[in-house]
């Protein structure tokens, strides 16, 4: 059905050419990618604190352990218990949970998560 839709307007859902839509891909992400720096070096830079430039200027590998520790305690909090108390609900009232619910469960969650970012701008 998509196959032929897209026919039907001349477009195609695999390149003719891979070598070119590879080269293609490869140079828009390069072009996108000196736009974002140069956009940083040259207007978001000076107006960036301090310690956030010095933050992400610094070495990787602290970082990194540091975040890693942050994303584990997040999946902890928010996956293992936000989510299962939120699925479980349906369960205190006496009925099985469907599969509704579990994604209710898991955007809810998921929302919890991402409202404290959202309220700390």
């Amino acid at each position: 059905m998509i196959g032929r839709t897209l026919a039907a307007v001349g477009l195609r859902l695999f390149p003719a050419d891979r070598a070119a839509a590879i080269r293609a891909g490869l140079l828009a992400a390069v072009a996108v990618t000196l736009w974002i720096a140069a956009l940083d070096v040259s207007v978001f830079r000076h107006a960036l604190p301090a310690n956030y430039v010095a933050h992400y200027t610094a070495p990787l590998w602290p970082r990194t352990l540091h975040a890693m520790a942050g994303a584990a305690g997040e999946e902890l909090l928010y996956r293992l218990l936000v989510m299962t108390a939120i699925a479980a609900l349906p369960l205190v009232a006496g009925r099985r949970p469907g599969t509704g619910w579990m994604i209710f469960a898991i955007v809810a969650a998921q929302a919890i998560n991402v409202s404290g970012l959202v309220l700390a701008m």
